[in-house]
């Protein structure tokens, strides 16, 4: 049986069917982790393994080994349980951390053995303000009444091993998190129309935070009944300074309120004091400068196939098959990078088919790389930072020509993954640039299932 976990890495889980459960002794489920990509480093593991009735009463009872039988610090979760029966555990999710070489094998062990289980140094805090997750690499903290996606992102900036709250990576604004924009340019938050923020789950090794609500314009502007709704999740890890998050939005509100277009859905981050350079990922990395007032994006406006003209996804079915609609939604094959300042065109930097879309922007102090998770097949795509410090994920970018909108009851979602680090700190596990900052290809390569082109 395999088992594969793509939100957090895309190694392969075998689980093998051998389980030596026995009336006197502890049972053994052997997990086996396999990186396939050839790209070594520390993946997160989170998968779901099936116990038989018996084998345990309770998640407590459950620990990890390492093939030398050396406790793992890990994370279980119930999921189901063998209620016809004896209602013990049917199903666990079990969270770890694997450090593996490329292309390599590692063995784990699930068992009910009586040994000590170690700790880390995940904690939650809370209040009705505001959540705060401690890593121990970074400090976190979310908005609980006005949800900007991170209030805070504080990372060890000195070099010194320490988290003061002057080490904040960001400056966030009610402006940041989910922002969208209609086509007569009235822009809808998230911040404003906040529903709950709380903690889905809280363990040694991940916790997972849930925000809900709907996008919404100042009193008396705008669409009223709001730009849809937003289901966010957002989780953390154990001595990491990175942030996965699923970030949804749906058109299914207790009562119907039409289809209302957008003209933009983005994403929203700031860094404090700015931004000075950039790194782009398209088929290659694009890096360069910024000046006051210029912003660098890349964008992917079609499949960037030979049927980029015709393959947008728009269209009907009639009896004799698939038709595509008469107007061409695409603008150009494939990708481009472009350098943009107020008042002036475009450059173009780069181009080509399939971009991976991941950005890093940074300043003195240190910086963020962001990942979309399958960039160029979820076209339209774009991801931009600009001088002034802002990073915008285009979900539904302004760079497409046509408006964006969900039909009643449609929900989409994207993936994203936000790496942070401070300018003297450790790349978390990420190969480093020439200038000691974490490369964008290898952040990309962790995240998703092939490398590069592969992916076709």
């Amino acid at each position: 049986m395999i088992c594969e976990r793509t939100r957090i890495f895309t190694a392969a889980l075998a689980l093998a069917g051998i389980f030596t459960a026995a009336a006197a002794s502890a049972w053994e489920i052997p997990l086996t982790v396999e990186e396939y990509k050839g790209v070594a480093g520390p993946r997160r593991v989170t998968c779901g393994v099936p116990l038989l009735p018996g084998q345990a009463k309770d998640v407590k009872d459950l620990r990890l080994l390492s093939d030398a039988r050396k406790p793992v610090a890990a994370q279980f979760r119930e999921l189901a349980r063998w209620w016809r029966g004896d209602n013990s555990l049917r199903w666990v999710l079990v969270d770890f951390e694997a450090d593996i070489g490329a292309k390599g094998k590692k063995t784990f062990i699930l068992t009910n053995a009586k040994v000590a289980a170690p700790g880390t140094k995940l904690t939650v805090k809370q209040d009705a303000a505001f959540i705060t997750v401690d890593t121990g690499a970074a400090r976190f903290v979310v908005n609980r009444r006005n949800f900007n996606f991170l209030q805070k992102a504080i990372v060890d900036v000195n070099g010194d091993g320490k988290l003061a709250d002057d080490e904040d990576l960001l400056a966030s604004t009610p402006q940041c998190g989910g922002v969208y924009e209609d086509t007569f340019g009235q822009k809808y938050l998230a911040s404003s129309g906040t529903t709950s923020v709380e903690v889905l789950e809280s363990g040694p090794m991940r916790v997972c935070i849930r925000a809900r609500g709907r996008n919404l314009a100042p009193p008396g502007k705008g669409y009223s009944p709001g730009m849809y709704r937003f289901d966010v999740f957002l989780n953390f890890y154990a001595n990491s300074t990175d942030v996965y998050a699923d970030v949804i939005l749906g058109n299914h509100a207790p009562k119907p309120i039409s289809i209302p277009a957008f003209e933009d859905g983005s994403l929203i981050l700031k860094l404090a004091g700015g931004a000075k350079g950039f790194c782009l990922l398209g088929e290659e990395p694009v890096s360069g400068a910024l000046a006051a007032g210029e912003s660098a994006c890349v964008y992917q406006d079609s499949n960037g196939a030979d049927t980029w003209k015709v393959c947008s996804g728009f269209g009907k079915m009639l009896a004799s098959g698939w038709k595509q609609l008469p107007d061409q939604f695409t603008t150009f094959r494939g990708y481009k990078v472009l350098k943009r300042a107020a008042g002036k065109d475009e450059q173009e930097l780069a181009k080509g088919d399939h971009a991976r879309g991941t950005l890093l922007a940074w300043n003195d102090r240190g910086g963020v790389v962001a990942h979309i998770k399958s960039f160029w097949q979820q076209f339209p795509m774009a991801a931009e930072c600009g001088a002034d410090g802002t990073v915008r994920l285009g979900l539904w970018p302004r760079e497409w020509k046509w408006p964006h909108f969900l039909t009643d009851g449609e929900a989409k979602g994207h993936e994203v993954v936000l790496h942070f680090f401070g300018a003297r700190g450790a790349p978390g596990g990420y190969a480093k640039d020439s200038a000691g900052r974490p490369q964008v290809r290898s952040v990309a390569d962790r995240t998703e299932v092939s490398p590069g082109r592969r992916q076709q």
